[in-house]
């Protein structure tokens, strides 16, 4: 099993340039396992290690009897550990989560908080086979059927090739006692429904299970990376403006590659995962070239002669732009007066309104907001899409062409009702302004 772990962590370079490496630990066999294999190799790596604990104040005295033990270990091991308390049922209930999606979402924040290189999390073989089967059962695309992978971002899984039997064993060999998670031997869980039962069933049709999924994870893997890249390389090749495409590229392509570039296309503007009737919706429109199909309350998969587009609310109204050619601006919703003035008839209610002159550059034009139109705000020092500002102040949708952007070569100088760009705003050394104000 020794080999199995350094091939892994070798094979996908787990430990390469890593200083620091925060060990989810709650305890159980897998984690006590992964902790103490990497503290046998932070001198051949030179690397620093930090247990992280998570109590989801779920199981009480069995949660803090697991908390005393890590103690204990860590102890032993010489190892730092940072002990987090989540009360993650009642923040489950707020933000309206499931049980297990919540405690996921609260251990891996609480492994950030470590502030390490590399997050180790001690996934196995099993649970990767657990995984599919989980994925398989809810209708999974491809990329759930590839298990959980090695590797993502800065979280390592050295002990992804590993069953659950062999750690097990490893724990004997090596003296190790863990705790038991008393949620693990339910059955209300799904997770635990396919551990208990389907498992050992497929095991019987096949004693050798876990080298077989082996094989399987790193083939589906394979495809999954190959239909990914290609569906980038569509999307980027395609693509005309920003949101907008070229159709005849996504009709000449296999299907497989179509609703994977339209997964990636229209994911970044959703809060959940694309449905995939979506999917199927889109990649219908694209094959017919013709169709406007609703993916959310304000966002649209438009297919219109050559071109796909993604639409919102926003940039579904007709935009419109207006040159700054004098002091009145007239424009399709209002009347606006951009004055050139000194500073010093500059009234200090106007002052986070007003343009410094001598940042402009090039032309100025009054417009309606553009897709990634984004500014800063100096008081405050965040940066903020105009479309999220919109959404935070509940400007409604049918509203937000009608507010005023003031922009030059640059981008974004001024917003209606917001504030002048940080990089355009007011200093101690700013001699001329432009104010604008709405008329009538």
């Amino acid at each position: 099993m020794i080999c199995k772990i350094r091939q892994t962590i070798k094979k996908y370079k787990m430990l390469s340039s890593v200083k620091s490496v925060a060990v989810g630990v709650s305890g159980g066999a897998d984690s006590v396992c992964l902790l103490h294999y990497l503290s046998t190799i932070r001198q051949e790596y030179d690397i620093i290690l930090k247990a992280v604990h998570v109590n989801h104040n779920i199981r009480g005295e069995q949660a803090q009897r697991d908390c005393n033990y890590v103690k204990k270990l860590c102890e032993n091991l010489d190892v730092e550990l940072l002990v987090f308390s989540v009360d993650v049922p009642s923040l489950a209930s707020e933000k309206g989560m499931g049980m297990e999606e919540c405690g996921r979402y609260v251990r891996y924040d609480c492994f950030r908080k470590a502030g390490c290189d590399a997050v180790a999390v001690a996934h196995t073989l099993s649970d990767s086979i657990e995984t599919m089967l989980f994925n398989f059962a809810r209708g999974t695309a491809l990329k759930g059927a590839c298990g959980i992978p090695p590797k993502r971002d800065n979280i390592i899984r050295p002990l992804i090739h590993c069953s659950r039997d062999e750690i097990e064993h490893y724990c004997e060999e090596n003296g190790l006692t863990y705790v038991t998670d008393s949620t693990n031997l339910l059955d209300e869980y799904a997770r635990n429904k396919i551990r208990h039962h389907a498992v050992p069933a497929l095991k019987q049709v096949n004693p050798e299970l876990e080298k077989c999924a082996v094989r399987f994870f790193e083939s589906v893997s394979m495809a999954s990376d190959y239909i990914e890249q290609s569906a980038e390389e569509l999307i980027g090749k395609s693509r005309l403006e920003e949101n907008s495409y070229r159709l005849s590229d996504w009709q000449h392509c296999h299907e497989a590659v179509r609703r994977q570039a339209i997964n990636l296309l229209i994911a970044p503007f959703l809060s959940k995962p694309v449905e995939l009737r979506h999917i199927e919706l889109c990649s219908r429109a694209i094959a017919g070239s013709n169709g406007k199909i609703e993916l959310s309350k304000d966002l649209y998969l438009c297919v219109k002669g050559d071109i796909i587009t993604i639409q919102t609310c926003d940039n579904v109204c007709d935009s419109w732009e207006t040159a700054v050619t004098g002091e009145i601006v007239n424009t399709p919703y209002a009347c606006y007066c951009v004055r050139l003035c000194d500073v010093s008839q500059l009234d200090k209610t106007d002052e986070r309104f007003a343009v410094d002159a001598d940042t402009v550059k090039g032309k100025m034009v009054l417009r309606s907001r553009l897709p990634g139109d984004r500014i800063k705000d100096k008081r405050r020092g965040n940066t903020k899409t105009l479309k999220k500002l919109f959404c935070e102040r509940k400007v409604p949708a049918e509203e937000r062409n009608k507010i005023a952007v003031l922009s030059d070569d640059n981008g974004v100088l001024w917003v209606e009702n917001i504030c002048a760009d940080a990089k355009n705003a007011v200093t101690q050394k700013t001699k001329k302004v432009y104010i604008v104000k709405k008329r009538g």
